[in-house]
């Protein structure tokens, strides 16, 4: 399964509420123990598991309004 969350990158928007979608898998992420987050030039990447279900989260790198 993949959840996608949308936001801006950089320090400067982290607590904009624009990246709400950004927190939340943060958020999800670090509860349920899953990968560290991988970042390559247009994604961040994190992996796990919510019961048996496998779950990629997907935070794409690129300004919201061109997401």
């Amino acid at each position: 399964m993949l959840w996608v969350g949308l936001g801006n990158p950089g320090r400067g928007y982290a607590s904009n509420r624009h990246n709400v979608g950004f927190m939340a898998l943060d958020q999800i992420v670090h509860n349920h123990g899953f990968s560290d987050w991988k970042v390559t030039t247009s994604s961040a990447v994190s992996e796990g598991h919510i019961g048996p279900v496998k779950i990629r989260a997907l935070k794409p790198l690129s300004f919201m309004n061109k997401s």
